[in-house]
């Protein structure tokens, strides 16, 4: 009797560590599949499912999670994600190359910059909606809404009352984690 060759273990992610996770509602960032990936063409069990900048040559890779970790994705001009340019200048270079190009995206309906504070990348705790969103998170959701609606309170309120009141994930809150002072900082979406 021959022993079945076991999935390799996948790498973690510093800026993501729930990556291989199936957020609620939503798509998973990795998928697991025999299929090979297009960067390094093994196959080694799970490929990336979400989007990415590139060449256009790139169009229709699948890239596998040890091609994003170890920068062979990067050196092929892939990148993941992006960090606020008002917030570049403020940002330690090597922490802006490591969430653009190191770390895979989550689901979004439309692209978001990846918060930054006291100099570096924070790290992504999670999507929430509806009842999942309280105390801390409901607090960091209020502060990104009041930014973002200028101050208007009847705005600000009027989005909190929509992403509590489904449960579907569209409307999303997405929330960070300063990894330096702790401080919780959020985006939100909608399709």
């Amino acid at each position: 009797m021959t022993a079945q060759a076991s999935k390799p273990v996948p790498p973690t992610f510093a800026l993501f560590p729930h990556a291989y996770d199936k957020p609620h509602n939503n798509p998973a960032t990795f998928i697991t599949t025999d299929s090979p990936c297009s960067c390094c063409r093994q196959c080694r069990g799970w490929l990336y499912d979400g989007v990415f900048f590139g060449p256009d040559a790139c169009d229709g890779w699948r890239i596998c999670p040890w091609c994003i970790a170890d920068g062979n994705a990067d050196r092929a001009g892939i990148s993941f994600n992006q960090i606020d340019p008002n917030d570049r200048s403020q940002t330690l270079d090597e922490e802006i190359a490591h969430v653009e190009r190191r770390t895979p995206a989550f689901f979004t309906w439309q692209d978001l910059y990846w918060p930054t504070c006291c100099q570096r990348a924070c790290v992504f705790f999670g999507t929430f909606s509806g009842a999942s969103i309280r105390g801390e998170v409901e607090q960091a959701i209020r502060r990104q809404l009041d930014r973002d609606c200028d101050g208007d309170a009847d705005l600000a309120a009027h989005w909190m009352w929509l992403l509590k009141a489904r449960d579907t994930n569209d409307p999303a809150a997405y929330l960070f984690k300063c990894s330096a002072c702790d401080g919780m900082h959020a985006r939100w979406d909608v399709s």
